[in-house]
């Protein structure tokens, strides 16, 4: 029980995250749309970030505008495969594994109705909402994710890393190129919801 609880303040301040960046992330979006071939190269790989919020349960339970889209997977289903499976079959990076090029570009479309990060990793890890580590086995937060200095937006949340990036719902962002002369493999993962995660490798 109070690990719900936990997660139902912690995701009512992601809400409010959301409602602050929802104008960068719209313009940005809108940019990106708008720019044609600098946002989607028809060699760029394209990660969608996927989820299937119920938008009437999950803003019921977590606040006004915690989803915005319209998934089928209540708020109580969502907790109950969480506890279950330690994650949420729904919510994803697709594809989770792939091969790309040394310096490809890429691109991430959110697909889903909540909020996510798509956040390189040196390791899968935690993120900022506590109760999503411990109901998903992911106990200790990455660094690259979570900011142990800065005060959390609300109990049992901790404040994004320097550089995270909130994506809303319908968003389109361009990332850096993948895989980096040398580099065989990357590590990426949501920080809001830890399971969420792409291996990337050298082909």
């Amino acid at each position: 029980m109070r690990v719900a609880i936990l997660f139902v303040l912690g995701m009512s301040a992601l809400s409010s995250l959301q409602a602050q960046n929802r104008v960068h992330l719209d313009q940005k979006t809108s940019q990106t749309v708008n720019s044609g071939s600098s946002g989607s190269s028809s060699d760029s790989l394209v990660i969608r970030i996927r989820d299937k919020c119920d938008p009437a349960t999950f803003n019921l339970a977590v606040g006004p505008g915690a989803c915005v889209g319209d998934g089928n997977v209540t708020f109580q289903a969502f907790i109950a495969e969480l506890t279950e499976d330690k994650k949420v079959g729904a919510w994803r990076f697709n594809p989770d594994q792939t091969e790309a090029m040394p310096g490809q570009p890429a691109v991430v479309e959110s697909r889903g109705g909540e909020t996510h990060t798509f956040t390189k990793v040196a390791q899968f890890g935690g993120g900022v909402v506590l109760a999503l580590n411990a109901l998903s086995d992911n106990p200790e937060p990455r660094y690259e994710c979570a900011d142990p200095k800065a005060v959390g937006p609300a109990p049992g949340v901790l404040a994004f890393a320097p550089g995270v990036v909130p994506i809303g719902a319908g968003a389109v962002v361009p990332e850096p190129p993948l895989l980096k002369i040398g580099k065989h493999e990357q590590k990426f993962q949501c920080c809001i919801h830890p399971w969420m995660r792409l291996t990337v490798t050298a082909k």
